[in-house]
């Protein structure tokens, strides 16, 4: 749990540089989509065009490659057609969303409540003996796992934090 609650601020400063370096000059322009901000900003309709088919590209593609992805593996698996495997990726996509957010409402309002609350849920969570220190700021260190000492937990999470803020 250490990465996730100490370091977090390393990894989120990359969203806060995006925005105060660019998002300033986003807002300023008042322009609801960064497509139309280069357009504007360089008064080129092209470059507008261009800025907008790069995000659908980017982000269409994505989406197209991980449903193909699963559309052929579940063709192998239960010996369907690609397109009826197709429908089935596209169909449990939309249900896994539907899932996961019900899941999370259930979770937050009856099985933390249930506990006591998220204080006292992470208190048992921290004195649970099958995975005794699962909530110190290091996680599970020693012999036998990931990370042999404290330092090299603390420079992984730090390093991947870093990646993220670049990314």
């Amino acid at each position: 749990m250490g990465a996730y609650l100490l370091f977090p601020g390393i990894a989120v400063t990359g969203y806060m540089l995006g925005a105060l370096f660019f998002g300033v000059y986003l807002r300023r322009s008042r322009a609801p989509t960064v497509a139309d901000y280069f357009g504007h900003r360089f008064n080129s309709r092209r470059l507008q065009q261009f800025a907008g088919f790069t995000i659908i590209l980017g982000l269409g593609g994505y989406l197209l490659i991980v449903i193909q992805g699963v559309a052929i593996l579940l063709s192998d698996i239960m010996g369907t057609s690609f397109f009826a495997s197709l429908i089935i990726a596209w169909f449990s996509y939309t249900l896994m969303f539907l899932l996961f957010m019900t899941a999370s409402v259930v979770f937050v309002v009856y099985i933390v409540d249930g506990f006591g609350g998220i204080r006292t849920a992470i208190t048992d969570l921290a004195q649970l003996e099958s995975k005794a220190g699962i909530a110190s700021w290091t996680g599970i260190i020693g012999e036998g796992t990931s990370w042999p000492t404290a330092l090299d937990y603390v420079i992984w999470a730090v390093v991947i934090d870093i990646a993220w803020a670049f990314v």
